[in-house]
């Protein structure tokens, strides 16, 4: 299995995910989400968590190959 060399995750894909906002009852609130449920603070946490999340499972893969 080839392991990815890089994972690129842009701070306007993060910036998107805790602005993003519809109306109440509505399905597809992230900003609620990404605010309220999961506890971040900011775009650039969301982007540091997502990529430290994705850094240790290319560790792990790499690891077991």
């Amino acid at each position: 299995m080839n392991s990815p060399t890089r994972f690129e995750f842009p701070i306007a894909k993060a910036q998107y995910l805790f602005n993003r906002a519809t109306a109440p009852g509505v399905g597809g609130d992230k900003r609620k989400f990404w605010r309220e449920a999961m506890g971040f603070e900011s775009p650039e946490a969301i982007r540091e968590a997502i990529l430290a999340q994705i850094s240790r499972l290319v560790a792990t893969a790499s690891r077991t190959e």
